[in-house]
């Protein structure tokens, strides 16, 4: 319980750091809560609340196919996103609760920050990839206590697919691959 609040505390000055250039340029009167770098494009920082949304399924491959298949959800409460109008490449970070929900009795939830890169391809696609390192929240009885996610997608107009390969979702090593949908990237 201990390290869960300092982890809970470790990402409140994490999201904290990130929010203030946005909260102090937002005060400036002279328009000049972009960043500018030295090739002239500009940064524009922007928070974000509840998006992305995912929802999915999630097979373990440590075990047979039929016993462990799960439904799998996660939230981003709050983000930060870094893009420029001039560049297609954005840079995302965020607060992130996650779950999957396997048999009845048997969930975990996590809360966690993940890190993404998305690519805009014309005005209306984009790719993404990135990594989240988590940690549970509650008892979780057969579950590992830390996960790292590795996931990309596509998305179309702000729906799209999601893949993810998780690392220790179970105690000891395991894995398990995700498919699912995502709303708002």
């Amino acid at each position: 319980m201990n390290m869960m609040r300092s982890f809970l505390a470790l990402a409140s000055c994490v999201l904290l750091l990130f929010s203030c250039p946005l909260l102090c340029g937002a005060q400036e009167p002279d328009g000049a809560e972009d960043l500018t770098l030295e090739s002239g494009k500009r940064i524009t920082p922007s928070l974000r609340g509840v998006l992305p949304f995912y929802v999915g399924a999630s097979v373990p491959v440590d075990v047979p196919l039929g016993q462990s298949a799960a439904f799998s959800f996660g939230v981003e409460a709050v983000g930060l996103r870094l893009s420029a109008r001039s560049c297609p490449v954005e840079a995302t970070t965020a607060l992130r609760f996650s779950g999957m929900c396997f048999q009845p009795g048997r969930n975990v939830f996590y809360l966690g920050i993940p890190l993404r890169v998305a690519g805009r391809i014309g005005s209306a696609c984009k790719v993404y990839a990135g990594a989240s390192a988590e940690m549970s929240l509650g008892k979780a009885q057969d579950f590992s206590r830390f996960m790292g996610v590795v996931e990309g997608g596509v998305s179309f107009y702000g729906f799209g697919l999601r893949a993810s390969y998780t690392l220790t979702p179970y105690s000891g090593s395991s894995r398990a691959v995700s498919l699912g949908l995502i709303i708002g990237l």
